[in-house]
């Protein structure tokens, strides 16, 4: 009798394994899982995006670039090298916003070298669009692919993945339903679930486009009792978030000079965090709980623009540089992250200064003396734009100061000597005593 029970546990357990090697056999045939995962990242996923670069759509994304610094970079890749694991990709440099307060970038000249292998999963998958793909082949290897990754950050990220990959297949494709169920119950090794116990079920993701979060409804598979888990799991996502975007606003809802902790953002990006929240979690406690706080920091915001808005109406009616320069200061603080805002004050201290065409003198130094520190914390939120540095330069030109040097020389790397502003730099360079 023992013996009957132990080959009767080793047939389920081979009935297991057979229904879920079942979905293999559909695509690949006798193919391992090993092969599949090694094809579809060694040939069919660079190949993919070669084509996809070819046709002169080039995927942005975001991915570590070793040769800049040890950041996750936003880059636009532009092509595969025929090693197939290697990305050419150039950095996006953030430049400014629009009035939306939507970021806008600058794509660097400079191409640099980009490894497959340290491209975060998630940026990965937002990158493949597997829905537009109508070949399941596809999407099942990348979904193998997938299951044989690891996370570190997100030990749980690349099986919910895959089920999102997988579940676009089990929309489309009646035939494999049962085939991708069993795949899943067998590679997560899920107890107490069958086949058709798995339900397509939107999930609300963020995922990052440039700096900007954004929410969407993905589709998944989940089973009934995952689909409470993961309400759990929102509740406490929820209380993080929140938390989140009362630091990002700093002291709200005081007077400027009170303020201790400044906004952490553009202000218009934390107001469309709080919209995003709102859609996010909606069906929350803690929204049910705390949606007064967000109206608190909704209205904080609105009032901070009406003062911004009226010191300009101040600067707009003021006769001199230095006075238009002055009504602005004050609200500086209420927006940190406002380039433009920013932007306009260091003007007019600039226009104050009337620095001679050549650079070497100024009427009065007060005004470059002023705009020098507003024009440095621009550039540590925009690096990469060479009219403010152009305009910095100026102001330390004035003082005969070597980081104008400096600023010129950077100009001239990033946009070329024969540019406009190259040349401009070039020549401010030989006014410095440099040829």
């Amino acid at each position: 009798m023992a013996h009957l029970a132990l080959l009767a546990l080793a047939a389920a357990v081979f009935a297991g394994n057979a229904d879920a090697a079942a979905l293999i056999k559909r695509f690949f045939g006798t193919q391992s899982e090993n092969k599949i995962a090694d094809v579809w990242i060694g040939e069919t996923w660079p190949n993919t995006l070669r084509e996809i670069c070819k046709a002169g759509n080039f995927p942005r994304t975001k991915i570590r670039v070793p040769d800049t610094k040890p950041d996750i970079e936003l880059v636009e890749i532009r092509d595969v090298k025929n090693d197939n694991k290697t990305l050419v990709v150039h950095l996006l440099l953030r430049i400014d916003e629009n009035e939306k307060g939507e970021p806008e970038y600058r794509v660097d000249a400079t191409p640099h070298d980009a490894k497959i292998e340290n491209w975060r999963l998630r940026y990965l998958v937002d990158c493949s669009d597997v829905s537009r793909n109508d070949d399941d082949a596809f999407a099942v290897a990348f979904a193998v692919w997938l299951y044989a990754q690891k996370d570190a950050k997100e030990p749980d990220l690349p099986a919910q993945l895959a089920r999102r990959v997988l579940a676009v297949v089990h929309n489309r494709n009646e035939a494999a339903r049962v085939d991708i169920e069993d795949y899943i119950i067998e590679r997560e090794k899920l107890k107490n679930v069958k086949s058709g116990d798995f339900v397509i079920a939107p999930v609300l993701d963020m995922y990052m486009e440039g700096e900007t979060m954004f929410s969407v409804e993905r589709e998944t598979l989940l089973t009934k009792a995952q689909q409470v888990m993961a309400a759990r799991k929102l509740e406490n996502d929820a209380e993080n978030k929140l938390f989140e975007i009362t630091d990002s606003l700093g002291d709200y809802g005081k007077p400027a000079a009170s303020r201790k902790r400044l906004p952490k953002k553009f202000l218009v990006l934390i107001q469309w965090d709080i919209k995003q929240y709102r859609v996010r979690y909606k069906d929350t406690k803690c929204l049910a709980r705390e949606g007064k706080t967000l109206d608190a920091m909704d209205k904080s915001i609105v009032d901070d623009w009406a003062a911004i808005a009226a010191a300009r109406a101040d600067a707009d009616r003021a006769k001199t540089n230095d006075k238009k320069a002055e009504a602005l200061e004050p609200v500086l603080t209420l927006d940190p992250h406002d380039v433009r805002l920013a932007r306009d004050c260091a003007g007019f201290w600039v226009e104050h200064a009337e620095i001679q065409e050549d650079g070497k003198n100024c009427k009065l130094v007060e005004g470059a003396d002023r705009a020098r520190p507003i024009y440095e914390r621009i550039l540590k939120l925009r690096p990469g734009n060479t009219a403010y540095m152009y305009n910095l330069a100026r102001c330390h030109q004035v003082k005969r100061e070597d980081r104008a040097k400096e600023l010129y020389r950077e100009i001239i790397r990033l946009d070329g000597k024969n540019s406009e502003r190259g040349k401009k730099a070039d020549k401010m360079l030989e006014n410095m005593g440099e040829k």
